[in-house]
């Protein structure tokens, strides 16, 4: 099979730590794989930023399950092309299922072309879809019985942007109602 991406990454992503696996393909044909394993803190990220900007590394895949690869994807897309790719198209082969066989199985699969990435939309639609959930729970908060909270969102800007939208209609940007 063809390989269309010599230098890439795989990323296994989890809440705590990322398993990654920087993929390197040379003339001569001969695969060298190397292995890290990352914590989640901003610290990091951004020393995984410096680990793949080190050997210049263009293109990096990872999971798209939950929320854990938005961090990444945030810290690593200015630099390199982040392709976020559903679960089902990245199922590893079976057998015992690792994190590092994942990042390995990852990197291969960008290798060759074969991970389709999914859409991630720009700041300005995530900060309105945002926006809209959260003025959907607040709404929906309020037609809970007494002493029940609402539950918010992960992003607290975003929260206190709706509440004031819901609260008084005003849109930042916007002159009039």
């Amino acid at each position: 099979m063809p390989v269309i991406h010599p230098v890439c990454c795989g990323i296994d992503v989890h809440a705590a730590q990322l398993t990654a696996c920087r993929r390197r393909v040379s003339d001569e044909g001969q695969i060298t794989t190397e292995l890290v394993e990352w914590g989640t803190t901003y610290r990091e990220l951004i020393a995984l930023h410096t680990w793949m900007q080190a050997l210049p590394c263009p293109m990096v895949a990872m999971e798209s399950t939950g929320v854990s690869w938005k961090p990444v994807y945030h810290v690593l897309r200015e630099a390199v092309a982040v392709w976020v790719a559903q679960s089902q198209e990245v199922r590893p082969r079976p057998g015992t299922k690792t994190d590092k066989r994942e990042a390995i199985w990852m990197a291969e699969l960008l290798a060759h072309g074969l991970i389709k990435p999914s859409f991630v939309p720009p700041p300005e639609m995530r900060a309105l879809r945002d926006l809209t959930r959260t003025r959907v729970s607040l709404v929906q908060s309020a037609r809970k019985p007494r002493g029940e909270s609402p539950r918010f969102g992960k992003t607290p800007t975003a929260n206190w942007r709706a509440a004031r939208v819901c609260r008084t209609g005003w849109v930042p940007g916007q002159t009039g109602p």
